[in-house]
């Protein structure tokens, strides 16, 4: 597998890891995610692989809409979300 070079520090390599992140929304504030991401070995950068846009929109489409507001969020293919 070919190893991802950091795009922020350009020296750390970027690993696969499971985090949890928190969303902040004006309404219904706060939400926690968990997603597969890309981190920086050496600034702590992160990064929501591409492979994993669609399904972490999705996710937090289903916890908007539980929480009685409708925002959607939409991720197009090549987007690059940092968080």
């Amino acid at each position: 597998m070919k190893k991802l070079i950091c795009p922020i520090c350009e020296e750390g390599e970027l690993r696969e890891v499971k985090k949890k992140t928190c969303l902040e929304f004006e309404n219904p504030g706060q939400l926690v995610v968990e997603a597969k991401i890309r981190e920086c070995s050496k600034c702590g950068e992160t990064f929501l692989d591409e492979k994993e846009a669609i399904p972490f929109a999705s996710k937090i489409d289903k916890l908007l809409k539980e929480k009685k507001q409708a925002r959607k969020i939409e991720v197009r293919e090549g987007d690059v979300l940092l968080f």
